[in-house]
């Protein structure tokens, strides 16, 4: 496989999102392919930090080392809501993400060859998991108000939950579709 990065995340509980991903899926029908792509379920996330499509040995062993000593409450951050990164991307966003602030930064500071990275060079960290892809916008506003009310009412399912599953590196290919995302230590 010919990867096109890497990425330190934290996984997410896959079987607490089927409902969520069934409910949507029933909302566009038959026009699902055309108006949206969904994140694949197997690789549900909160990216960390970016990484470049080769890693050094050294910066990868680094990378595990930080990661064993990261010590979260994953019980303080809570789902709150979806959101939108410009009319393309439709992301749950959480609150509490002050110790995923902190860990961004720790990548940042470790690693400021990276933060020239596009993802990474942002001033503000945005804590979130993509749901799906908006390949077609003017269809998918005559879904919406549907969309984020399933989401309203999943996401108050989730706040009683510790949705979160562990942090690793992943390799990723982005030549796919969806995206091959896999674990890599």
């Amino acid at each position: 496989m010919n990867f096109t990065s890497h990425f330190v995340w934290i996984s997410l509980k896959v079987e607490l999102f089927e409902n969520i991903f069934e409910k949507i899926k029933n909302i566009f029908w038959k026009n699902l392919q055309k108006i949206i792509e969904l994140q694949s379920m197997d690789s549900l996330h909160i990216t960390l930090y970016y990484l470049p499509k080769k890693l050094k040995n050294s910066d990868f062993q680094k990378i595990e080392k930080i990661i064993s000593e990261i010590d979260i409450d994953f019980w303080k951050i809570n789902v709150k809501e979806l959101n939108y990164f410009w009319k393309n991307i439709a992301y749950l966003s959480f609150e509490n993400t002050e110790q995923l602030d902190k860990i961004n930064n720790i990548f940042k500071n470790n690693f400021p060859k990276y933060n020239k990275i596009i993802d990474n060079s942002y001033n503000n960290f945005i804590a979130h998991t993509t749901i799906f892809k908006i390949k077609n916008y003017k269809k998918f506003l005559e879904h919406k108000a549907k969309v984020e009310k399933t989401f309203s009412e999943e996401i108050s399912k989730l706040t009683k939950e510790n949705i979160f599953w562990n942090i690793h590196i992943y390799a990723v290919s982005s030549n796919t579709s969806p995206e091959f995302q896999k674990i890599i230590n």
